[in-house]
């Protein structure tokens, strides 16, 4: 946090009835009540029923400090100043921590930031990452999808292979050998790509014809292993 961002909300905290201690992975955040509770009807309920304390722990072990600080700080800002910019895989572990403690408005900011990375980027890494995240928001990573054209489609099969190899040992002399195990590989991004996320691309998939790539692998054979497990 700024010095200047530090010094405007001691300035704001001007009574130790308005400030809860969040604790959470050894870290302590003093937060302003009424900024908690108007965002979060979780929030509200917690810090109600401990009326008297004005200390509240969080126990997920996902609600790393890092992630706390980062919200907080993201709290003390007006609505028309922008969201810090952070690294996806912060968003990503952040947006399943909005939903559970039911942070409405600031989820939507969120999501709509995660979304506008999805498509100002390679909309197929972005998949991957989503993928890999196991984020549970879908409609991202079907919005990537659906903003990209056919080669993003191409895109999106080749880095989620590309993941899938690395997660798995699947050397590349393998299937340069022409031992390459393509229903093997196809079962094994299903295990890792969130069904929803695969709908989104079977329906993608589809939509449009899928050619022989070139030669290192034969797209169209994936394509019908995708639609099998599908």
């Amino acid at each position: 946090m700024s010095e200047t961002t530090r010094k405007d909300r001691q300035e704001h905290l001007t009574s130790t009835e308005h400030i809860v201690l969040v604790t959470v992975d050894g870290g302590h955040f003093e937060v302003d009540k009424e900024i908690l509770c108007s965002s979060s009807e979780v929030f509200a309920a917690r810090i109600e029923d401990f009326a008297s304390s004005n200390e509240l722990r969080l126990t997920h072990p996902t609600d790393t400090s890092v992630n706390v600080r980062y919200l907080l700080d993201v709290l003390d800002r007006p609505p028309s100043v922008p969201i810090p910019l952070t690294s996806l895989w912060q968003l990503a572990s952040l947006i399943p921590l909005l939903q559970r403690y039911e942070f409405d408005t600031l989820l939507a900011r969120f999501k709509a930031l995660l979304r506008r990375q999805a498509n100002d980027s390679s909309p197929g890494k972005i998949f991957v990452f989503l993928a890999a995240a196991r984020l549970p928001n879908h409609d991202i990573c079907a919005s990537a999808i659906q903003h990209g054209g056919r080669e993003t489609w191409y895109e999106v099969l080749r880095q989620a292979g590309e993941e899938v190899e690395e997660q798995v040992g699947i050397e590349r002399d393998s299937r340069e050998m022409g031992c390459f195990d393509i229903r093997g590989w196809s079962e094994a991004i299903s295990t890792r790509i969130p069904g929803p996320i695969l709908s989104a691309l079977f329906a993608a998939l589809r939509e449009t014809d899928i050619r022989t790539d070139g030669g290192d692998r034969d797209w169209a054979t994936v394509a019908q292993e995708f639609r099998r497990l599908g």
